[in-house]
């Protein structure tokens, strides 16, 4: 062929070329794959010098020279394919100086097995501010002139030394990982006033030079056989830091660097996290690896969201809890339980969370998940009544006026639907093996669908609007019962309910408890607020241990007598004159609480063992005392839930956006009207009754 031929079937194949390649370019990016069959006909790069791209991608495979020459291009990227699999691949066969593009600003040459001599001249790329040579066989000889650079990563390139890396002080982000360094090549680090990223991963390096870069936004020191973290608290700017794979060091130091947003600390053989609690402004926390069996305090970290939340693979998790409670702000508005990669989660928290129910899609995943709480969230039973390895269910205020599904539940042992209203209670009947039920604030005003469940052993209904619980009757396996804030009920029907042990009954208006009589293995009994009430049966009940007859409008204590098992009595807010002398022969006797009667007397406890005695607080055991204005502490922090001013009598609610608080305040609000309309109190009984009402708070958080 001759050399005229040659140069025209050249042209020729310059001409198709250039065709081919010109349609590929999108938004001035062109990306070519010589280890594609259909790239393989290119044997040089001439035909790029006419394009206007910003942008160039190259996966060479061929043994073709890289010359460019191309005035637009800003950010060129080559990697040789050749031989990867091999111990020593193919070298790619480039030298920088080949290189004409005086626009570069990025230039990534990793994975080419690159020497030294082929980055010769690479200080003519006057504009570069981005260089990757990782996994090369190259140090600085010739990088360290190019003044431009903000990013340098050296990833793998056996660096020993990186003396001339500080000649770079326009470097904000320098990645040095898998390198052979240690804390002496890194002394003169912090000359770096720009730098805010730093990696330093798998290297024999601590924190020792680098606790002095407070410019610092970003540090990872994987794998860096770290055991001291002390100097962490330096890096005051920081924010995200990565300490996986290491182990056997102290987290507290952590405390100190509240400006963290982002923490990885995976595989770091971590048991707790509980000194990151304080980490509040945390968005990402990677725990995965490690051997926690409980983050219980994660709720704390109230900046978590859970689209970008907490990596917890691997671990022996068996509690998760992520309901917020007291604490407002953390709405874990996007997450999706299927992102929970927690195959041995038994029990999952997420109430108050601002969750519907497509969020709860496979929560049947969880094969080992018992207790599941997902209170206050627009959640119904879609998505749980198929995890029937529940033995225990938390609904509170969750709006349900449907649980037909809750039968699929065989296991249920437990379930609170409290602060729900307007379901039919039907379907409980299928849940036999219900062991415990808590049905307060639902409105209910009968409760004979709940006969079946023979094996319930307590039961909840305060609060509600009861006038009979006939059904509770045939409750025969029974314990604790709690019926108060109803009203006027009748509780005839506990007359066979030997085996009650606590029963409260508390603002029900009762004037008898004749039925109480037969009940012998009580041993907790709360009869307070019921004005009218007749307690001479109550001397039949001999195995009481704890006893509440706070504002009973009694005159008179020497029924009680019998009642040598009391451990706390209240009898407070009473109109009694005289306590008989034989309280003393109550020698278990605790705690005594007679304030607010009309005891002018009270030589006669003076031999009682515990008189003088001072409880775990610090307070008296025995509070006997005529007359007194109310603590401090019983008007429970009033500046800040309520106001009671004395003796105006005048009581201010500030109101929450808590709907379960602000349901309660309504009842208390009518509690207080009532209070206020009896013309028997007096001002300090009133007083008392108001702090009655507000111990009910302590249901909702507050202290």
């Amino acid at each position: 062929m001759t050399e005229q031929n040659q140069n025209a079937l050249n042209e020729e194949y310059d001409e198709y070329i250039t065709r081919k390649y010109q349609g590929k370019i999108k938004d001035g990016n062109l990306e070519i794959d010589n280890s594609h069959d259909v790239d393989q006909e290119i044997t040089n790069l001439r035909f790029l010098e006419q394009f206007d791209i910003q942008t160039l991608k190259l996966y060479i495979i061929s043994d073709m020279s890289v010359k460019l020459r191309n005035y637009m291009l800003k950010e060129l990227y080559v990697s040789n394919l050749r031989d990867q699999d091999e111990e020593q691949p193919q070298r790619l066969n480039m030298q920088v100086d080949d290189l004409e593009l005086e626009n570069l600003e990025v230039l990534d040459l990793q994975l080419n097995n690159l020497v030294n001599d082929q980055l010769y001249n690479l200080s003519k790329f006057k504009k570069l501010h981005t260089l990757d040579v990782s996994f090369n066989n190259v140090n600085l000889t010739h990088i360290h002139i190019v003044k431009s650079l903000t990013k340098l990563t050296m990833v793998s390139c056996e660096l020993k030394n990186i003396d001339l890396i500080s000649s770079l002080d326009n470097l904000e982000e320098l990645d040095l990982s898998s390198n052979i360094l240690d804390n002496q090549q890194l002394n003169n680090i912090s000359k770096f006033k720009k730098l805010h990223t730093l990696d330093v991963s798998e290297n024999d390096v601590d924190l020792t030079h680098i606790h002095n870069i407070t410019s610092l936004t970003k540090l990872s020191m994987r794998i860096c056989e770290l055991k001291n973290i002390d100097l962490i608290s330096s890096l005051v700017n920081l924010k995200e830091l990565d300490l996986s794979y290491n182990s056997d060091f102290d987290l507290s130091p952590l405390q100190q660097v509240r400006s963290l947003t982002k923490l990885y600390m995976n595989n770091c053989d971590l048991k707790n996290i509980d000194q990151i609690v304080l980490l509040t402004n945390l968005d990402v926390l990677e725990l995965s690896l490690n051997q926690l069996k409980t983050i219980n305090q994660i709720y704390l970290l109230v900046n978590l969201t859970i689209d970008i939340y907490v990596n917890l693979k691997s671990n022996t998790i068996k509690e998760l809890i992520l309901g917020i409670q007291k604490f407002q702000g953390y709405k874990l508005q996007n997450m999706q339980v299927d992102q929970l990669e927690l195959e041995n989660l038994e029990v999952l928290d997420l109430q108050e969370n601002n969750m519907d129910n497509n969020q709860l899609y496979n929560l049947v995943k969880f094969k080992k998940l018992h207790t599941l709480d997902v209170s206050r969230n627009n959640i119904d039973l879609a998505h749980i009544h198929s995890v029937t390895s529940l033995t225990k269910l938390s609904m509170v205020q969750c709006g349900l006026k449907n649980i037909d599904l809750i039968s699929s539940l065989v296991n249920l042992k437990e379930l609170d639907l409290s602060f729900n209203r307007d379901f039919d209670l039907s379907p409980l009947q299928q849940v036999r093996s219900l062991t415990k039920l808590s049905m307060r604030y639902c409105g209910l005003t009968n409760i004979d669908q709940i006969t079946q469940l023979i094996n319930l052993e307590v039961l909840n209904l305060a609060y509600n609007q009861l006038l009979t619980i006939n059904s509770v009757g045939s409750l025969v396996n029974l314990k604790q019962l709690d019926i108060s804030y109803n009203k006027q009920v009748d509780i005839t029907p506990l007359n066979d309910l030997v085996g009650l042990i606590k029963l409260n009954f508390s603002y029900c208006k009762l004037t008898q408890v004749s039925a109480l009589k037969h009940l012998t293995n009580l041993q907790e009994l709360d009869l307070s607020f019921n004005y009218d009430i007749n307690i001479t049966e109550l001397q039949y009940l001999k195995k009481l241990t704890h006893l509440n007859l706070v504002c009973c409008n009694l005159v008179s204590i020497q029924v009680l007598r019998p009642l040598v098992n009391l451990e706390i009595l209240h009898i407070s807010d009473n109109n009694i004159v005289y306590l008989d002398a034989d309280l003393n022969e109550m020698k278990n006797l605790k705690e005594l609480r007679a304030e607010w009667n009309r005891i002018s007397d009270f030589s006669s406890l003076e031999k009682h063992p515990n008189y003088n005695n001072l409880d775990e607080k610090g307070e008296r055991c025995f509070e006997i005392s005529y007359q007194r204005d109310p603590s401090e502490k019983e008007l429970f922090n009033a500046n800040k839930y309520r106001k009671i001013e004395l003796p105006n009598i005048q009581l201010k609610l500030i109101q929450s956006q808590h709907k379960a608080l602000n349901t309660a305040l309504d009842n208390f609000k009518q509690e207080i009207n009532a209070t206020m309309n009896n013309a028997r109190q007096s001002q300090i009984q009133f007083t008392v009754n108001v702090v009655r009402l507000f111990q009910q708070l302590n249901q909702f958080g507050f202290e």
